[in-house]
């Protein structure tokens, strides 16, 4: 597979070399690995705006999605990115990250930090119970 301008998103979902060295400069803020990744990381930004671009709001606004299982987030979108980064994108997929806004009163919607559970702390996680449904605003 060669590398081009519009390939970064391919390079990011397919070849877990880059998406692991990409993400662990970001996690660790590590200038030197960010500045050898800078160019990637540009090329993936820029597609990604030219994707999300493509996307009409006025499509999406006012849906309800929900969850056949148990739904597991993060508080941290650089760890959801890396979760979604071992995936691919296909003719009747795309991958997408939500931002979720879910008020703890409500008896509705069940979720727990599972952080004091978790052996990996950095990731911050949320767990939604089955049939979590959500709103698209």
């Amino acid at each position: 597979m060669t590398y081009t301008i519009d390939s970064a998103i391919e390079w990011y979902t397919a070849n877990a070399f880059v998406y692991q060295l990409a993400n662990q400069a970001l996690r660790a803020e590590n200038i030197e690995l960010l500045y050898l990744f800078r160019s990637y990381i540009i090329d993936l930004r820029s597609q990604l705006e030219q994707e999300h671009k493509q996307i009409s709001s006025t499509e999406v606004c006012g849906v309800l999605i929900s969850t056949n299982g148990f739904f597991s987030t993060s508080r941290d979108p650089k760890v959801a990115l890396s979760f979604i980064a071992g995936s691919y994108n296909t003719d009747k997929k795309r991958l997408i990250l939500f931002e979720i806004i879910v008020d703890p009163q409500l008896k509705s919607v069940i979720f727990a930090d599972t952080e004091k559970y978790s052996r990996m702390k950095d990731e911050t996680k949320v767990l939604f119970r089955v049939g979590a449904v959500f709103t698209i605003t």
